[in-house]
């Protein structure tokens, strides 16, 4: 699920991409080193760097200022489907194991459209096609194995299936919280510089990701202009920003999937 610090990350990481364009191994936009970092900064942090020439960017979270804007009942989704590598071919009463070796698979054959007569075998990582095929067969009545092709005597009717294991994934509550982007440089001159560009980078990312796979909507609220650190030359701009971002659960859960169509076969 995506946190309150996965979201200040995501900040980080905006700001950093607006205000060192070409990489941090070029220059800034200002030209002058600047340190992008969450929380509010120590007087003695800040007066250091800036008295170096350097500025500061703080990602700021100011207490109670945030709202639950939950909107949606609770539904499980599909987060990621893995699509089966394994394959059985069913030609007659043949079933021919092939694809590729992906543990944790489950290959399931059913017989005569009875799931009584259904046998399953998870896939192992030192497995073959040979032992898949195999370890089927020791489970399948009147059936023999030749390498990785199984045969079955009195069936008319065989089904393959792969199963996979699948994540989904659902939204339990949705928040709305309000960051301070911080901007502490040590000339006004400066300031204006990264000031730009964190303002230009807001409108064009009006998502961000987070690790959860979900993104968060950034909507511009306000600017403002806060010069009263005078005995530190510290000449400030506040960005204020809400931020709407989910918490989320996953949960694991097997998909299945035909190998292939169900075939009439005769013995």
């Amino acid at each position: 699920m995506a946190t309150f610090s996965d979201v200040q990350t995501a900040l980080q990481s905006l700001v950093m991409a607006a205000v060192y364009p070409n990489g941090i191994n070029n220059p800034s936009v200002a030209n002058v080193g600047i340190r992008i970092e969450t929380g509010w900064p120590t007087p003695s942090a800040l007066d250091q760097r800036l008295q170096t020439g350097k500025a500061l960017v703080s990602i700021y979270q100011p207490t109670g200022m945030g709202r639950n804007v939950t909107r949606f009942f609770p539904e499980w989704k599909a987060y990621s489907v893995t699509p089966a590598q394994l394959t059985l071919t069913i030609t007659g009463n043949t079933i021919t194991v092939g694809g590729a070796i992906n543990a944790g698979e489950i290959a399931i054959i059913i017989v005569n459209k009875n799931n009584a007569n259904s046998y399953s075998y998870t896939v192992q990582t030192n497995d073959t096609f040979n032992t898949i095929a195999s370890a089927l067969t020791a489970l399948i009545p009147n059936s023999s194995v030749i390498d990785n092709v199984i045969t079955v005597l009195n069936a008319y009717n065989i089904v393959g299936r792969i199963s996979t294991q699948s994540t989904i994934q659902r939204e339990e509550k949705r928040q709305k919280k309000i960051f301070w982007l911080i901007v502490w440089a040590p000339t006004p001159a400066i300031r204006d510089l990264i000031s730009d560009a964190i303002d230009l980078a807001i409108p064009l990312n009006p998502y961000i990701n987070l690790p959860d796979g979900t993104g968060a909507r950034i909507i511009y609220e306000d600017v403002a202009d806060r010069d009263t650190f005078a005995k530190t030359s510290a000449y400030r701009r506040d960005f204020i920003v809400s931020v709407e971002y989910a918490t989320t659960q996953n949960s694991t859960v097997y998909t299945v999937e035909n190998s292939v169509s169900p075939i009439q076969v005769t013995s």
